[in-house]
């Protein structure tokens, strides 16, 4: 039986952002879209020397590159940490990993619509979830910084 209820799209699931620069905003959108290729015909290289191509030196920047003796010392504090302190503990904090944030990409339950600009320096990049939990939206946020951009909102 079918329901004569109309469906009404709410208000889109979104990040807002600044993005004074629209270099940046313009180099935000053609990586977007290769991640948004790639979500949605399912093929995603797993290699950093396939993505490092889209993203620029500046962009990189933004990551953490831990040398293997760094990474090793990280997980040795990690592991001796309480385990009520290991998320909170700011001396266990860093930056995102380049390739955690495409694994992150590639395994959130949602779909990626648009990367745009909203004008005056604005920009807004919309999702749609297919479930909840759908993986969250850190891996958006952390795509938006590595471009100099600043998160002011987010819709969820």
């Amino acid at each position: 039986m079918r329901s004569n209820v109309r469906h009404q799209k709410m208000e889109p699931f979104c990040i807002k952002f600044t993005c004074p620069d629209s270099e940046r905003l313009e180099a935000a959108e053609k990586v977007f879209t290769r991640i948004q290729e790639c979500k949605s015909n399912g093929e995603w290289p797993d290699d950093i020397d396939s993505w490092k191509p889209y993203f620029d030196n500046r962009a990189l920047a933004h990551f953490w590159w831990p040398t293997d003796a760094e990474l090793d010392d990280w997980k040795r504090r990690y592991l001796a940490a309480p385990v009520d302190k290991r998320h909170t503990d700011p001396s266990l904090e860093h930056p995102w990993d380049f390739l955690s944030m495409i694994d992150a990409f590639k395994n959130g339950e949602y779909e990626l619509e648009s990367f745009e600009s909203a004008g005056a320096g604005l920009g807004m990049l919309t999702y749609e979830p297919f479930s909840h939990p759908f993986g969250g939206t850190g891996c958006m946020r952390a795509f938006i910084e590595a471009f100099d951009m600043t998160v002011t909102e987010e819709t969820i």
